[in-house]
């Protein structure tokens, strides 16, 4: 590992065979103006605190978190990131969010993931499901039943509110002022959703 990846593991040399300066820090390219701000960042970003922590890791840690703006300071541009067909204005701002999200970070950590992730949290919807038609069933019972049993039940929530209503013990059920009443839309009731 050392050999290969120095810079991530803070291991470059300089010709004078001491440790490098705080410029090694930063990457190479379009990532020369990306740096960490501290030399355990990639410690940090491999122990997942990119995730954990991202308010702070991606301000101060943007090399090691792969969060690094282009030299024109806007976002950089991957393709592979955004999705095809219907979904190819779908994409993830970051090349870790695939990884992140098979970590469970979508639900885990839903307020960064669905911001920075949307592709590979599939948050990224075009077209949502139809609802399931519902058929209304006549369970027998009549308008004028149907009308008694709603005033049973906004009378006892009207005593509930009150403080009047009885509980099974004999004594008075506590106060529900917020109890909602209940109504019933004749034309729904009947209707039959196909």
């Amino acid at each position: 590992m050392l050999p290969n990846c120095q810079l991530s593991c803070h291991n470059c040399k300089t010709d004078s065979n001491k440790p490098a300066t705080r410029t090694s820090l930063c990457g190479t390219g379009n990532e020369r103006n990306c740096c960490d701000k501290d030399p355990s960042c990639a410690q940090w970003a491999s122990n997942g605190e990119c995730s954990r922590n991202p308010e702070w890791m991606l301000s101060n840690c943007q090399l090691s978190c792969h969060n690094c703006k282009t030299d024109s300071n806007k976002p950089a541009t991957r393709t592979s990131l955004c999705g095809t067909g219907k979904e190819s204005n779908c994409c993830d701002k970051d090349r870790s969010c695939a990884q992140w999200a098979s970590y469970g970070e979508c639900d885990k950590n839903p307020k960064f993931m669905l911001s920075k992730c949307k592709l590979s949290c599939n948050a990224c919807r075009t077209t949502f499901p139809k609802p399931r038609a519902q058929t209304c069933r006549n369970n027998g019972m009549t308008d004028e039943v149907r009308k008694k049993f709603l005033d049973m039940h906004n009378n006892y929530r009207s005593m509930v509110a009150k403080g009047e209503a009885k509980d099974g013990a004999g004594g008075y059920a506590p106060r529900a002022a917020r109890m909602k009443k209940m109504v019933c839309l004749m034309s729904l009731s009947n209707a039959r959703v196909n």
